[in-house]
C-alpha cells in the first residue's frame, strides 16, 4: 500500500508568528483606544497573551483541517488516489 504523499508546508511559520504578535499588539491598542483607557503593564501583558494564544490555536486548526484536506483528496477514486481527469488527445 503507498504512503501518503508529504507535501512542502506553504506557510512560512516564522512569518505567521510575527504577524501574530502584530496583531496582537494592534488588537490591545485599539481596545485602549476604543474604550479611552490605558492598561497596566501587566494586563497589557495578559490580554497580550490571550490574543496571541487564541491566535495560534486558530493556526493549529487551519492546520489540521490542510491535513484533512489533504486526505480527501488522495483518497477519492480508485486505487485510493485521486481519480485523474480523462483527455483525449487529438
Amino acid at each position: 500500500m503507498r504512503s501518503e504523499p508529504q507535501l512542502k508546508t506553504l506557510i512560512d511559520l516564522g512569518m505567521v508568528g510575527e504577524n501574530i504578535m502584530d496583531i496582537a499588539n494592534f488588537a490591545v491598542e485599539k481596545y485602549e483606544f476604543t474604550n479611552d483607557v490605558t492598561l497596566s503593564d501587566s494586563d497589557r501583558e495578559k490580554a497580550l497573551e490571550q490574543v496571541r494564544e487564541e491566535l495560534h490555536e486558530r493556526v493549529r486548526e487551519a492546520r489540521k483541517q490542510r491535513q484533512v484536506w489533504i486526505k480527501k483528496l488522495f483518497s477519492r477514486g480508485r486505487r485510493g488516489g485521486a481519480e485523474r481527469p480523462r483527455v483525449r488527445l487529438q
